[in-house]
């Protein structure tokens, strides 16, 4: 019998001050920490807005037997998913206010209990991605580890997925009144 996560999830929506690195949790006991964040950072003057949400793919059979897969979205406070799902988080980025914000750059921790699909992140032209391996603290575009040979030779290697801590989205500018769209996949343990 496979076990069942039961994840507690919300809509989560902060403002943000201008010096704009962001980290959210996105899984385990998002709505504690969504309404921490969304009390300390909220106020009149940060212009950037950032919503979450996220979807579980579903493969189904259609009328003529083939399998095919959609995407559903996930709402509510109680969301089941069980080990192999594939979830997708969508980051929705809005510039409130009435001139450009430079340099803003979004960082998301892969979330617990999930490994991150390797090439699924996205995001808008002229975006960009990086990743951590070391829980946040160096981002690179294809991260490496050292492994050592049954030989004692040291070779450097792509990190695997499971090795894979955070995403970060460096967004050249957000214009006035406009929205940015970034995506990322992982796969539920």
């Amino acid at each position: 019998m496979m076990k069942r996560l039961l994840i507690g999830l919300s809509a989560c929506a902060a403002m943000l001050a201008t010096p704009v690195v962001l980290e959210l949790p996105v899984w385990a006991r998002v709505q504690q920490f969504s309404q921490a964040i969304a009390q300390n950072l909220q106020s009149e003057e940060n212009p950037i807005v950032m919503q979450l949400a996220v979807e579980q793919k579903v493969i189904e059979l259609d009328a003529q037997g083939e399998t095919v897969s959609r995407w559903q979205s996930l709402e509510g406070d109680q969301i089941q998913v069980q080990p192999g799902d594939t979830l997708r988080y969508w980051l929705d980025i809005q510039n409130l206010s009435d001139r450009p914000v430079s340099d803003l750059a979004i960082v998301q921790p892969v979330p617990d209990n999930t490994v991150y699909i390797l090439e699924t992140a996205t995001a808008d032209d002229n975006t960009v991605i990086t990743f951590s391996i070391d829980g946040g603290n160096q981002f690179v575009a294809a991260p490496t580890i050292s492994v050592t040979l049954a030989d004692g030779s040291v070779v450097t290697q792509p990190a695997p997925a499971e090795a894979y801590t955070h995403i970060r989205w460096q967004f050249a500018q957000a214009n006035p009144s406009t929205s940015l769209v970034a995506n990322y996949q992982v796969e539920v343990r």
